[in-house]
């Protein structure tokens, strides 16, 4: 859906692989981009900080390299918006 430029739909499709599977960092991988793309990089954030929290709880582990990179990005670009 990202690729055909419809990130609300991606969104939505992307939110229940991450319900029915919260450990699955490839769902969330999908979920974080298809925020971004929607132009909601905040929730992005919000959400980054979710599955970091979850992680660290439930498994005692921090997110993979992916995940980081999507992390590192959104930040980058946040930034760059409030200068």
């Amino acid at each position: 859906m990202l690729a055909e430029g419809r990130p609300v739909q991606a969104v939505m499709a992307a939110e229940q692989p991450v319900a029915d599977s919260p450990f699955r960092e490839t769902a969330w991988v999908t979920l974080l981009r298809a925020l971004c793309a929607a132009g909601r990089s905040a929730e992005a954030l919000g959400r980054y900080e979710m599955i970091r929290h979850l992680l660290a709880d439930a498994l005692g582990t921090s997110p993979g390299p992916e995940l980081q990179r999507i992390h590192l990005a959104l930040l980058r670009h946040t930034w760059a918006q409030q200068g």
